[in-house]
């Protein structure tokens, strides 16, 4: 079985994103990465609510003034990026399969049977490739733009558009590239709180240095 977690990694302090969530009365765990950039951990988020995540990183990246990178880790066949800057979405991007592939399929008629979906033609295929493909151009330049690292663009749009095992795979490709922290990737609100329960730090995990939010 593949991982589920989703984070944010913040361009602020740890300090500022948990009084924010402390205003919005949201159970999350924020972890110090730099003085001015932290991992964000929200419950809600962890359960994979993409309309709650938005939300929450678009206010987040609003009322901290910073950069915010959202990551949906689904069964470690998709990773969704999702960009914020100062309260404006930038864009999104989804390596790997999308909810609506994964789902393709899986639909059951009356009888509890599976319904087979309507074979694509060859055109529908190559128009979807070439979506996708400009989606991860897009991204590239996005990411680019946002950290700040402009002659690294091919680079992320590699990472983002090479064949992967796991997602995260991706994930760690691209945090070497544009300097996400290690804590932003694998871990989710479960994971964490699951360790913290544990008593004991696991995959390089300082629970010390976590900050709890709410419950």
């Amino acid at each position: 079985m593949g991982s589920f977690y989703v984070n944010a990694t913040v361009e602020a302090s740890a300090d500022k994103a948990a009084d924010f969530l402390k205003t919005k009365q949201l159970n999350a765990f924020v972890m110090p990465t730099a003085a001015q950039q932290c991992v964000v951990y929200e419950a809600i988020c962890d359960m994979q609510d993409t309309e709650h995540m938005h939300h929450l990183l678009l206010e987040l990246s609003g009322q901290l003034d910073c950069v915010v990178l959202g990551v949906l880790n689904h069964d470690s066949d998709m990773l969704l990026l999702c960009l914020y800057k100062a309260g404006e979405y930038l864009g999104a991007h989804t390596c790997g399969y999308d909810f609506d592939e994964m789902h393709e399929g899986c639909e059951v008629d009356e009888d509890g049977e599976l319904i087979e979906p309507e074979p694509k033609s060859e055109e529908e295929i190559a128009i979807k490739a070439q979506q996708k493909h400009q989606s991860a151009v897009n991204m590239s330049q996005l990411l680019a733009t946002a950290y700040q690292c402009a002659d690294k663009q091919e680079a992320i749009l590699a990472a983002m558009t090479a064949e992967f095992v796991f997602a995260n795979e991706v994930q760690e490709t691209l945090a070497g590239i544009i300097g996400l922290p290690d804590y932003s990737i694998g871990w989710g609100y479960k994971y964490i709180s699951e360790s913290i329960r544990e008593g004991h730090s696991e995959d390089g995990l300082d629970t010390s240095k976590v900050i709890k939010v709410g419950e």
